[in-house]
């Protein structure tokens, strides 16, 4: 269970008068299991989000380099870098909010 293994079940028939014991051993990794797959879900979930504003905002960065463009065209491009580079913020204050109420509980719960 420490390298993050939650498979493990004790089989409560054989716990006699610890069964109970076992019981909530095998909902605790349960419940550890769930929290693992939660948290990778996220962690998937939240790459996909942080690496889509940075593919568009180096792709317009780079079709500014590139060539000419019309003053209009430029203000829009500028106008989406600007944009995806706000979402960036909020998706980092999100995680920072997220991690520091994480520890708040985990601190309130000991």
């Amino acid at each position: 269970m420490a390298a993050g293994n939650f498979a493990a079940h004790l089989d409560e028939q054989k716990g006699g008068p610890l069964s109970a014991s076992y019981q909530n051993f095998n909902q605790m990794t349960d419940q550890l299991a769930k929290t693992a797959t939660l948290r990778n879900d996220f962690i998937n979930q939240f790459s996909h989000e942080f690496r889509t504003p940075i593919a568009s905002i180096q792709g317009f960065a780079d079709l500014m380099q590139e060539r000419e463009l019309p003053k209009k065209e430029r203000q829009a491009y500028l106008a989406l870098i600007s944009k995806e580079a706000h979402r960036l913020t909020n998706l980092s204050t999100n995680v920072l909010t997220l991690t520091t109420l994480e520890s708040q509980t985990i601190v309130n719960h000991h």
